[in-house]
Protein backbone atom coordinates (compact mmCIF):
# COMPACT_ATOMS: atom_id res chain seq x y z
CA UNK A 1 0.00 0.00 0.00
CA UNK A 2 3.02 2.28 -0.12
CA UNK A 3 2.20 4.05 -3.39
CA UNK A 4 -1.43 4.62 -2.40
CA UNK A 5 -0.44 5.95 1.00
CA UNK A 6 2.21 8.17 -0.59
CA UNK A 7 -0.24 9.58 -3.11
CA UNK A 8 -2.66 10.48 -0.29
CA UNK A 9 -0.12 12.38 1.83
CA UNK A 10 0.39 9.42 4.18
CA UNK A 11 -3.26 8.97 5.11
CA UNK A 12 -5.07 5.88 3.90
CA UNK A 13 -8.81 6.08 3.30
CA UNK A 14 -11.09 4.31 5.75
CA UNK A 15 -11.89 0.86 4.39
CA UNK A 16 -15.03 -0.40 6.15
CA UNK A 17 -14.74 -3.81 4.50
CA UNK A 18 -12.27 -4.99 7.14
CA UNK A 19 -14.47 -4.16 10.12
CA UNK A 20 -17.62 -5.41 8.39
CA UNK A 21 -15.95 -8.69 7.46
CA UNK A 22 -14.54 -9.12 10.97
CA UNK A 23 -18.01 -8.48 12.40
CA UNK A 24 -19.59 -11.04 10.06
CA UNK A 25 -16.99 -13.67 10.93
CA UNK A 26 -17.48 -13.00 14.64
CA UNK A 27 -21.25 -13.38 14.31
CA UNK A 28 -20.66 -16.70 12.53
CA UNK A 29 -18.39 -17.84 15.35
CA UNK A 30 -15.24 -17.82 13.23
CA UNK A 31 -13.23 -15.92 15.83
CA UNK A 32 -9.75 -16.81 14.58
CA UNK A 33 -10.45 -15.58 11.05
CA UNK A 34 -12.09 -12.43 12.46
CA UNK A 35 -8.98 -11.67 14.51
CA UNK A 36 -6.76 -12.33 11.48
CA UNK A 37 -8.76 -9.82 9.41
CA UNK A 38 -8.16 -7.26 12.16
CA UNK A 39 -4.44 -8.07 12.22
CA UNK A 40 -4.25 -7.57 8.46
CA UNK A 41 -5.96 -4.20 8.79
CA UNK A 42 -3.40 -3.24 11.45
CA UNK A 43 -0.57 -4.28 9.14
CA UNK A 44 -2.02 -2.03 6.42
CA UNK A 45 -2.19 0.83 8.91
CA UNK A 46 -5.97 1.10 8.63
CA UNK A 47 -8.26 2.64 11.21
CA UNK A 48 -11.78 1.46 11.98
CA UNK A 49 -13.12 4.74 13.32
CA UNK A 50 -13.22 3.68 16.99
CA UNK A 51 -11.06 4.89 19.86
CA UNK A 52 -9.46 1.50 20.40
CA UNK A 53 -9.06 0.67 16.70
CA UNK A 54 -8.58 -2.83 15.40
CA UNK A 55 -6.56 -3.72 18.50
CA UNK A 56 -9.64 -3.07 20.63
CA UNK A 57 -11.77 -4.96 18.14
CA UNK A 58 -9.52 -8.01 18.61
CA UNK A 59 -9.97 -7.76 22.39
CA UNK A 60 -13.76 -7.58 21.98
CA UNK A 61 -13.70 -10.61 19.67
CA UNK A 62 -11.66 -12.52 22.27
CA UNK A 63 -14.17 -11.63 24.98
CA UNK A 64 -17.03 -12.80 22.80
CA UNK A 65 -15.09 -15.98 22.03
CA UNK A 66 -14.78 -16.66 25.77
CA UNK A 67 -18.46 -15.89 26.31
CA UNK A 68 -17.79 -12.73 28.29
CA UNK A 69 -19.90 -10.53 25.99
Amino acid sequence: MGPLKDSLDGILPRVPTFQQYATLLTEQGDFERAKEVCRQAIEFGLLDGTKSGFEGRIKRIEKKELGVL
